[in-house]
């Protein structure tokens, strides 16, 4: 009797889901299937189901205009200046462990683009100056015997040499100042 009982309540159950699937409409499931993950079998040792998640991830993809908003020759939006701004901000950084990077000011005083005569190779000559407020942060980002200036000034050009493909002579220099306006 107790199987009997057990297989009915099974069998109404079963009904019961039959039911409410039958309720559900287009609508409600689709979002259904919006909120459920979709899952991806893949291996890395057999190199399977990449192509599964990559096209799904297409099919996700937001399609955009013909029109870029960058051409495709084109790297970046920033400027030269702000490219040699943004290198030596990194070098700062990296160079400095304490909280001077925040409190230096970049001031570009030249960038001039030039071809050696006997040459022709093109060559950027960029004049640069970091403002600092106290002198000990001047003594601190030039460091013992100018050993930090000259660590971030050489860092830096070896990454602008690479930037614009070309050789590249940086002048870095640090100066203090009292004025608010001029940080």
């Amino acid at each position: 009797r107790f199987n009997k009982e057990s297989e009915n309540k099974e069998g109404e159950e079963q009904n019961l889901l039959q039911d409410d699937d039958d309720q559900l409409t287009e609508e409600e499931l689709h979002n259904l299937a919006i909120q459920s993950p979709t899952i991806f079998y893949i291996s890395a040792l057999k190199n399977d189901g990449i192509d599964d998640i990559l096209n799904h991830l297409l099919t996700l993809a937001t399609p955009c205009d013909e029109t870029q908003i960058i051409p495709p020759d084109q790297i970046t939006t920033m400027s030269p200046i702000e490219r040699v701004e943004e290198v030596l901000r990194e070098k700062i950084y990296r160079c400095l462990h304490r909280e001077v990077p925040h409190k230096v000011k970049q001031v570009n005083k030249s960038f001039r683009k030039v071809k050696d005569p006997s040459t022709g190779q093109r060559a950027i000559i960029i004049d640069h100056e970091l403002v600092v407020r106290t002198k000990s942060h001047q003594r601190l980002v030039r460091g013992r015997a100018d050993a930090t200036l000259r660590r971030i000034k050489d860092t830096a050009q070896r990454d602008l040499e690479r930037l614009f493909d070309c050789p590249v002579l940086l002048n870095l220099h640090v100066r203090h100042t009292k004025a608010r306006h001029d940080m």
